[in-house]
Formats: C-alpha cells, sequence, structure tokens
C-alpha cells in the first residue's frame, strides 16, 4: 500500500485548482492532510501498509479492507476534490475495490495489483500535469494578448498626443 503514499506525493504535486494565491503551498496542504488522514486510518484500522511482507501474495491484511475505505474516503476528500479529473478518483477507487476483490480470490497477486494501480496512478497525474500545463498556457496567452492591448492603447495615446502636440504648434 505505499503506493498510496507515493501516489499521494506526485498527485497532491500536481494537483493544482487555482483556488489559492500560492498553487505550491495549497499543494503541500494537500499533502499534508492527505497524509495525516492516512496515518489516522492505520491507527484507526491496525493495518500499516509499510508491514505486509509477512502476507501471502494472495492474502489481505488484518484490517486492510477497513483501512482502504478509510483512504478512499481521503482521496474523495482531498485529492479528488483538489483535482481537474474527480472521476479518474473514482475510477481508481472502483478498480482498486476490483483488484482487491482479485487479491483475495486468488485471481492476482498484491504485486500485480500494486503494478495496476501505479499505472492508473501515474496515467492521472500525466493528465493533470497536462491540464495544468494547458491551463497555464492558456493565462498567458490571455495576458500576452492583454499586454498587447494595452501596448496599442497606449501606442494610440501616445500617437493621438503627438498629434494634438503637432496641431497646436
Amino acid at each position: 500500500m505505499r503506493i498510496w503514499i507515493v501516489s499521494a506525493v506526485l498527485l497532491g504535486l500536481a494537483a493544482c485548482t487555482g483556488q489559492s494565491s500560492d498553487p505550491a503551498a495549497q499543494r503541500e496542504s494537500i499533502f499534508e492532510r492527505f497524509t495525516q488522514h492516512m496515518a489516522g486510518c492505520t491507527a484507526r484500522h491496525g493495518y500499516d501498509p509499510e508491514k505486509t511482507d509477512d502476507l501471502g501474495p494472495h492474502q489481505l491484511g488484518s484490517g486492510e479492507r477497513d483501512w482502504d475505505q478509510c483512504v478512499y474516503d481521503g482521496v474523495e476528500r482531498y485529492l479528488a476534490v483538489n483535482s481537474p479529473l474527480p472521476r479518474a478518483y473514482a475510477a481508481l477507487i472502483d478498480m482498486h475495490k476490483t483488484l482487491t476483490d482479485k487479491v483475495e480470490a486468488g485471481e492476482i497477486t498484491r504485486q500485480q495489483r500494486r503494478a495496476e494501480v501505479e499505472a492508473l496512478f501515474e496515467s492521472i497525474r500525466r493528465d493533470e500535469v497536462a491540464l495544468h500545463q494547458k491551463e497555464v498556457a492558456k493565462r498567458q496567452a490571455d495576458a500576452d494578448r492583454d499586454t498587447l492591448r494595452d501596448i496599442e492603447r497606449i501606442q494610440r495615446d501616445v500617437d493621438q498626443t503627438r498629434r494634438s502636440l503637432i496641431n497646436s504648434m
């Protein structure tokens, strides 16, 4: 389950809603809250995803499903609502639940589940970064257009002032 922590870092850093004047501080805050939430899940349910070495490849840990549900709640509360792709997180949760059922049924291993979840997290991260870059480029284009309008307005004002001066001489 270490993937939740690593992925939360990547996703927290990629998420950007523009609600704060300092997006980096906002992303850090989201990550901190999600990390604290996960620690609370571990404390409440007694399952620690960092201590699964003694589990078999098709075995779930004691309290793992409750821990997962708690983490899902945190994903929805902290990551999905602060992402331009909240539905991707809902799909991630659904996929994780399905894969966990398959682990328990002996159809896939814990490692296979981890690899699939990591791949989906990476896909979400890439999509979030692409959307963020697109938004940044749009904002820059808007700013450039506004600057060009200001320059044109100033040039018109200067030309008008110049004509007025020439006509008054």
